[in-house]
């Protein structure tokens, strides 16, 4: 009798244990989860703006694209002709901002540095990072 006890009490125990570590498992999925919601969220509401003017969308004064996470943020920027668009580079790592015509470039620059252009002219500037040319992105001049 008192081994059944002992068998029934350590059966006990490990179901509480396994019980402990599945929720601990859960939480810890539910926390990145919940961690890479408001991340997707957060960048969703960067690129959409906020208001009347939407970030890929900017006013006569100018507007302005992040270099962070390796990518351009808006990828798709639509400008008015006569803006200025200022990159803010937010990265450790050094990025640049190069026109493919090579009508515009900055120097490699890492997290705190700016670069900025004024568009006077129409048209579709496609621009890379040339230090990772993955990194792709157009600024759009109406």
């Amino acid at each position: 009798m008192q081994r059944d006890n002992r068998s029934s009490i350590r059966r006990l125990v490990l179901a509480c244990v396994l019980l402990a570590v599945v929720a601990a498992i859960s939480a810890c999925s539910s926390s990145k989860k919940s961690s890479q919601l408001a991340t997707t969220q957060s960048a969703s509401s960067a690129q959409s703006g906020s208001g009347a003017q939407s970030a890929s969308s900017a006013s006569a004064g100018g507007t302005a694209v992040s270099v962070v996470n390796f990518s351009f943020s808006p990828a798709t920027l639509t400008v008015p002709a006569g803006s200025t668009v200022t990159w803010t580079f937010k990265d450790s790592t050094d990025h640049n901002v190069t026109a493919d015509d090579k009508s515009f470039a900055s120097k490699n620059s890492s997290s705190g540095a700016t670069y900025s252009f004024h568009f006077s002219k129409a048209g579709t500037y496609s621009y890379m990072c040339t230090i990772h040319p993955f990194m792709k992105a157009k600024v759009i001049v109406q």
